[in-house]
């Protein structure tokens, strides 16, 4: 389970899992296309930035091919970022929900 705002949770897999396989119960885009759930990887320099789509626009238009999928921040395409053993993202939360870990 995951609360409003900042969070870390980590890779528990023995080995690589995608951050496509990280789902969650929590809103995605806003009535204005702003991300509400972002997750923020570490990417040896900075951050890099991803955003949940849970299947609207936030306009309520489907968009099935990105439904329960973590985008790049710009949306311009599914997140190919993977976990290694272990390792941490930050996960930010809108409300209080449920992260899943699936493989």
């Amino acid at each position: 389970n995951v609360t409003t705002g900042f969070n870390i949770i980590a890779n528990p897999f023995p080995s690589e899992v995608s951050i496509q396989n990280i789902k969650c119960d929590l809103d995605g885009l806003d009535d204005n296309g702003e991300f509400q759930t972002t997750m923020r990887l570490w990417n040896g320099s900075g951050y890099t930035y991803y955003g949940w789509l849970d299947g609207e626009d936030g306009t309520n238009n489907e968009v099935p091919e990105w439904n329960n999928s973590w985008l790049l921040i710009d949306m311009s395409d599914l997140s190919p970022a993977k976990l290694k053993v272990g390792e941490a993202i930050w996960f930010i939360a809108p409300t209080a929900g449920t992260v899943t870990f699936t493989k």
